[in-house]
């Protein structure tokens, strides 16, 4: 499947511009926002990769460094999941701006803090988020929304043998086969 790649900026809602990679297939079935929240997933190739694979199989994407340049080296901005969650949503509204899918959900794809910002994210737009995959997740902090999270959840551990493409197969597939994640009842 051809898939469309560039740079994007997005304005979060404390007004920091934050870099992203959207990747769009010509006719995309769903969305999925991917985030990493730590210093080392500075939009890495990992990722990026990840959503590629997403992306050959009709889910736009959008990959996107939820902290700025200078932010990334301050420990307590890379554990401040009000920050890092606002910063998710600010990105799905970037995400839903460029899928034009009528009565689309976006799936969230959450790497370490950025498992835990999509869980936080999640349970604060029920309605808007069709299911969040959790990997190499930091759950313990989103403890205190875990339970408000009305999406599925996958959770994935990371193993020394994972690849991007066995990881992007796996969340892609998760998420097309889920009924709920990418579909409202249109009446």
């Amino acid at each position: 499947m051809q898939v469309r790649q560039r740079l994007i900026e997005l304005r979060s809602f404390d007004n920091r511009w934050l870099k992203g990679v959207l990747s769009l297939p010509l006719q995309p079935v769903g969305g999925v926002l991917l985030v990493d929240g730590s210093a080392e997933g500075r939009l890495g190739a990992f990722l990026i990769q990840t959503a590629h694979v997403m992306a050959t199989k009709g889910l736009a994407t959008l990959v996107v460094d939820v902290l700025t340049d200078d932010e990334s080296t301050v420990e307590d901005k890379r554990f401040d999941i009000e920050l890092l969650s606002s910063r998710v949503q600010a990105a799905a509204d970037g995400l839903s701006r460029e899928v034009k899918v009528p009565g689309i959900k976006l799936g969230y794809f959450g790497m370490g803090t950025g498992a835990a910002a999509a869980l936080v994210a999640a349970a604060q737009r029920k309605s808007l988020v069709g299911g969040v995959v959790c990997y190499a997740p930091e759950m313990k902090l989103a403890d205190n929304y875990r339970a408000r999270v009305v999406s599925p959840v996958l959770s994935l551990e990371r193993k020394p043998s994972d690849t991007a493409e066995m990881i992007g197969n796996t969340a892609a597939d998760w998420f097309l086969e889920n009924s709920k994640a990418f579909t409202t009842k249109i009446i």
